[in-house]
């Protein structure tokens, strides 16, 4: 169990030919568990614990010149931590996570799961709007954790677990499902080992 929680609004970039790490700018607010995904080189940071509170807000880390800066962008419609997402060309798509911290103790082991939602939202970046739209909710049992990609066409979502009390035991999901967002569809696809 993780037992210290410090949030931090430390950011680095990471140069693979290089194999070096290099200090940016610091985030305007301290992050832990948000969701992020790239959109045409742009890194959108979405929601997670924010200056310690579950949080709506969505901020973009863009090129400056010859840097990069945060900026903020808009707001998810509602808090949500753990949270996964990915990008399809231009849209954005944020699934599951909860929508608030739930540790064991007053240290903050990390979490139970009462709070797990099975939303699905998505963001058109070229909306000058900037409003998520919902669409259709991931089918089965609530959990979080789980985890999404993308082929480009299809989502697939893998996993997860739920626990509502601290003496509950943690129910594990082994199943893959598919979403189709030309037919705002779900289906399973099959099962982990």
């Amino acid at each position: 169990n993780w037992t210290m929680k410090v949030f931090s609004g430390a950011t680095h970039v990471f140069d693979p030919s290089a194999q070096t790490w290099e200090k940016l700018p610091d985030s305007p607010v301290t992050l832990g568990y948000p969701a992020c995904a790239t959109v045409a080189g742009e890194i959108f940071v979405m929601g997670g614990m924010q200056d310690g509170q579950p949080s709506r807000d969505v901020y973009t880390v863009q090129h400056a010149g010859s840097g990069l800066k945060w900026l903020r962008h808009s707001e998810l419609p509602e808090p949500r931590l753990f949270a996964t997402a990915v990008s399809i060309e231009r849209l954005i798509y944020v699934l599951g996570g909860t929508r608030q911290f739930e540790p064991f103790d007053s240290k903050g082991t990390c979490c139970t799961s009462l709070t797990a939602t099975n939303t699905v939202w998505v963001l058109d970046t070229a909306d000058a709007s900037k409003s998520w739209k919902p669409l259709a909710k991931i089918p089965g049992e609530l959990r979080w954790g789980e985890q999404a990609v993308t082929d480009g066409t299809a989502i697939y979502l893998f996993g997860g677990g739920y626990q509502a009390k601290v003496d509950d035991p943690v129910r594990k999901f082994n199943e893959v499902l598919r979403y189709d967002p030309a037919s705002d569809r779900w289906s399973r696809v099959g099962g982990m080992p």
